[in-house]
């Protein structure tokens, strides 16, 4: 139907143009016409245009069609070449199995205005409770209530307590450098943030105490052997120096502190990330597969924090023309705060603690590697709203998984109603995911989480293996909150055969 018209469209468009030009010319010329220029030049000229028209199309298809041709005969022979120079190489460390490992996930903690884990997340997302609301301190420029969505009963002021002597050391070393006076105390949002982190934090330590024999030294383990964790920290790049440092130290005295912690402090490697979490997430997918190559047993904690609840973070918002107000930006960011840890593994990291009481003790989910891209212009941009990027990605995600679309059975995503993100997300989930409900099979997370954050790509991923574990079956993780970024992901409940026994043999030997 839809070529019917288009070329009922064209046929009309060209005669009316040949038409005009025709009785423009007979016009300026004072033609006397006859019936045959009339035939002529009314009826066989507009046909003849048409044609033409339609064999110039034929022939530019033709090339285009030879030129793919061409260009997968070419990648092809590419493919085949690489493949004949690899043929000595084992499967393990081919490039395919390498694109299509799976992380295991041993933890997914989540502390939000939704909740305080994941599952209590999924669940208002599906609810679409509790939504953003006034809030009761925080005001806009024009003094108005504020749409925002706080973590309740937040213990603030015990943390802030906790935190005064972190912040005179940090504020010391600065002192050194001749930057501290450039900074005042970190600001509230800051505080509201770590506080958030702190249940989190709590459920990483109790993760982590199981495998606490693996960072031991002993006889029959040499120092390279032991275990050893990589903390990937992403905070939001607008807090200071001073906020910043204030946060790691923080951090990494709650997680090395010997009488709440199984992991010795010479076992952990930090690194602090300020660039999004989708870039963290791709940088943690990057040192496991690395201690993949390596045979390197490792546990990678990912933390997140984020809180815009602060009079100097809205300000900040509405400094940027991206705050949320009901009559001047509609589409703007409602003020939002969230806390996440997720711990993954290694490879070669056992399957089972060493003294595990349960047989059946397995990770929460195993994630496949991500798919990244970038917007070619923001999505909060005017114009039109294209859905390109997010479909690469996904297509990606999807080739990344070798899973058939009809085995995804859900999709986990930081789109909200209010923004161009709808309408970029069902662009490209109708195109690719048809089989997915748009009320049943998605999980919207923004709705009830407010704007993005450093938080928001970590909780959409926890929240999906979360998902992946209540169903049994694959389920999609998608963020799309930030402007550009644009990361997909598949998790799913079970771990893939040729993983399954990869582990299986690099387990055995080590336990025997």
């Amino acid at each position: 139907m839809k070529r019917f018209v288009n070329g009922l469209a064209l046929m009309v468009a060209v005669t009316c143009l040949v038409w005009v030009a025709v009785l423009w010319r007979w016009q300026s010329t004072r033609r006397d016409m006859s019936v045959e220029d009339i035939a002529l030049y009314m009826g066989l000229l507009p046909v003849f245009a048409i044609v033409l028209i339609l064999m110039a199309r034929w022939a530019w298809r033709g090339q285009v069609a030879q030129r793919a041709a061409l260009a997968a005969g070419a990648q092809a022979h590419a493919a085949n070449t690489a493949t004949g120079d690899s043929a000595a190489q084992q499967p393990s460390t081919s490039d395919a199995a390498q694109r299509h490992a799976v992380h295991a996930v041993w933890l997914a903690a989540v502390n939000c205005p939704a909740g305080a884990s994941a599952d209590e997340l999924l669940a208002a997302a599906q609810a679409n409770e509790p939504r953003p609301d006034l809030d009761k301190d925080l005001t806009d420029p024009d003094g108005q209530p504020l749409m925002c969505a706080r973590v309740p009963d937040l213990p603030t002021d015990a943390l802030a307590a906790e935190l005064a002597p972190v912040i005179a050391q940090v504020r010391q070393r600065l002192s050194a450098a001749d930057h501290a006076s450039l900074y005042d105390e970190p600001d509230d949002a800051v505080v509201r943030a770590l506080t958030a982190l702190q249940t989190p934090l709590d459920e990483a330590r109790q993760a982590l105490q199981p495998w606490s024999t693996l960072f031991q030294a002993s006889d029959s383990q040499a120092a390279h052997e032991l275990g050893e964790v990589h903390v990937l920290i992403g905070l939001p790049a607008a807090w200071t120096p001073l906020e910043q440092q204030v946060t790691e130290d923080w951090i990494r005295l709650s997680l090395t502190d010997p009488e709440r912690s199984a992991v010795p402090a010479s076992r952990f490697a930090w690194l602090r990330h300020h660039d999004g979490s989708e870039a963290l997430w791709l940088q943690a997918d990057q040192l496991l597969m690395q201690c993949r190559r390596e045979q390197r047993r490792a546990l990678v904690l990912l933390l997140g924090l984020h809180s815009d609840i602060s009079e100097v973070a809205v300000q900040r918002l509405a400094a940027r023309q991206a705050l949320f107000q009901a009559g001047a930006n509609p589409k703007g960011h409602m003020p939002g705060e969230a806390a996440c840890a997720l711990l993954l593994a290694s490879a070669d990291w056992p399957g089972l603690p060493p003294d595990a009481d349960d047989p059946e003790l397995a990770p929460l989910a195993w994630v496949h590697r991500p798919a990244l891209a970038r917007r070619d212009k923001s999505v909060d941009a005017g114009g039109k709203v294209l859905s390109t990027t997010l479909s690469q990605v996904i297509e990606q995600a999807q080739a990344a998984s070798r899973l058939p679309t009809a085995d995804i059975a859900s999709l986990v995503c930081d789109g909200d109603q209010h923004t161009a993100r709808s309408t970029e997300l069902f662009g490209a989930t109708l195109a690719l995911l048809p089989d997915l409900d748009a009320v049943d099979d998605m999980r919207l997370t923004a709705t009830v989480c407010a704007g993005p954050g450093a938080a928001t790509p970590l909780a959409v991923i926890a929240a999906a293996c979360a998902h992946t574990r209540a169903l049994n079956k694959p389920v999609m993780a998608l963020c799309l909150g930030d402007p550009f970024a644009r990361l997909a992901l598949v998790a799913r409940p079970d771990q893939p055969e040729e993983d399954a026994a990869r582990a299986a043999g690099a387990t055995t030997p080590a336990q025997a």
